[in-house]
């Protein structure tokens, strides 16, 4: 009788003579790829562009967010994991998951692999949300890195099964995939935070669990129960400790959404709580001060925009908005001041440019007042305020031919702009044009009546 082949399993023993290896196949793996490509294609399915999601359509898949995670939504810290950002983004995270992970599995088995994987997962959302909690991040990139971690970690200080020149190489190709993609995660829109924890994650997971992989089964599960076991608890710990830190997003978050749904008064309660919580933070004292004045707050405003400013200076937002609360409260040269400042530092932002001549026309300063307004218009061409504003300045120092230029330049613009028609009116009266200004004044009437127009002074159309 012939001798039949011997087989073994490389991740346990050496090949003893005559053995023929055990086809390796790294099913979960292949099954962790399939969800998150199972995902993307659902993401797209549902309205997604491949290029790239929309920050709704990411947080309604399961996108880690401070304001969400933190609150009612802690699962976000796992289901982010499995939700990429665009096709470029998903094929990267693959091609580094089949190429780790088919490693990992085979050395770690897959059961302790996918709960290695998950928890380093969780450890680079939990590490992201203590970095930036008001960020949305998604992708696997994390778990990844833990998958990197781990497999550096278990090199070093197990005793593999495999010869000593092959895991040099390996490890030295995990230590340049970590090290590269470290530094490549510093640039804009990545979340090296993420690659972070889960890094650390996977070196302290590595380091434990390494000197018992070749340990005999019934051991080996005992000790991998127990360090998993460990593990959840510091999960848990380390998620109550980022709640405590960064727990301020979850009314600053409500504050954010009650804004967006334009109810100022309503948001308020929210940013307030977030302020007192996080009292030096530049982000929520400057949403709270623009929301005082866009209530009419104005002292509780100028307080907190002071505050945004004192913790960053270079705030041309608060700034601007400070600017503002000056205008509205009659104190035109500290409005002057306060734009000017936001001019010189944004010098091509039309609306810099307009409410600085707005404050020089409240200092009763034309001169200055037309000039700022001249820049304002040349700055942006479809700006209908500007040429308004500047029509007025220009009818009060008796240059009613200009004035006439200005007001129909503004209505070209928004030809249902009430405040343009009446200066368009009162410049025909001061040219002597009787008939031109009373079809003019009709129609500002008429304007009027029908609450259609933009009667207000020159105010603010968008933040610079």
């Amino acid at each position: 009788m012939s001798d039949s082949p011997i087989s073994y399993d490389p991740r346990v023993m050496p090949a003893p003579p005559g053995a023929i290896p055990v086809p390796f196949r790294p099913r979960l793996t292949q099954f962790l790829v399939g969800v998150n490509v199972l995902v993307f294609v659902a993401m797209v399915a549902r309205g997604g562009s491949p290029s790239g999601f929309t920050t709704d359509q990411s947080l309604r898949w399961g996108a880690n967010f401070g304001p969400l995670t933190l609150s009612t939504q802690p699962w976000r810290v796992w289901t982010s994991n499995y939700v990429h950002g665009g096709l470029i983004h998903i094929f990267f995270n693959m091609w580094c998951l089949l190429n780790l992970g088919a490693l990992a599995e085979r050395v770690l088995g897959p059961w302790t692999y996918f709960a290695a994987y998950s928890a380093c997962g969780i450890a680079g959302s939990l590490l992201s949300l203590w970095w930036h909690p008001m960020t949305v991040s998604v992708g696997a990139s994390g778990a990844i890195f833990g998958l990197a971690g781990t497999m550096i970690a278990a090199i070093y200080l197990g005793k593999l099964p495999f010869p000593k020149e092959s895991l040099r190489g390996v490890s030295r190709s995990l230590i340049s995939f970590a090290g590269y993609n470290l530094l490549f995660g510093f640039l804009p829109g990545i979340d090296n935070s993420a690659h972070i924890g889960g890094l650390l994650m996977g070196l302290a997971l590595g380091a434990l669990l390494g000197p018992f992989l070749t340990q005999p089964a019934e051991q080996r599960v005992r000790t991998e129960w127990v360090i998993f076991i460990a593990t959840a608890f510091f999960l848990l710990g380390a998620g109550n400790l980022v709640k405590r830190l960064n727990g301020y997003v979850v009314p600053f978050g409500r504050g954010l959404t009650a804004l967006k749904m334009h109810q100022a008064t309503q948001a308020l309660p929210d940013l307030e709580a977030a302020a007192r919580q996080r009292p030096r933070d530049a982000l929520v004292q400057g949403v709270l001060g623009a929301t005082y004045l866009q209530t009419k707050h104005y002292p509780q405003a100028e307080t907190a925009l002071k505050q945004t400013l004192a913790l960053k200076p270079g705030d041309v937002a608060a700034q601007y908005d400070l600017g503002l609360v000056y205008g509205a409260t009659g104190r035109y040269d500290d409005a002057r001041k306060a734009f000017a400042t936001v001019a010189e530092r944004r010098p091509k932002n039309d609306q810099a440019w307009l409410m600085l001549g707005s404050a020089y026309r409240g200092l009763h300063q034309p001169t200055d007042a037309e000039q700022a307004f001249r820049r304002a218009a040349q700055l942006n061409t479809g700006n209908y305020k500007a040429y308004r504003e500047l029509g007025w300045v220009q009818l009060e120092q008796d240059h009613a031919d200009d004035a006439v230029q200005s007001f129909r330049r503004a209505l070209q613009i928004n030809p249902k702009d009430s405040d343009s028609v009446l200066g368009l009116g009162r410049s025909y009266l001061a040219k002597h044009m009787t008939k031109e200004a009373a079809q003019t004044l009709q129609q500002y009437q008429a304007l009027r009546s029908s609450n259609s127009g933009d009667s207000q002074p020159a105010g603010p159309a968008a933040t610079p």
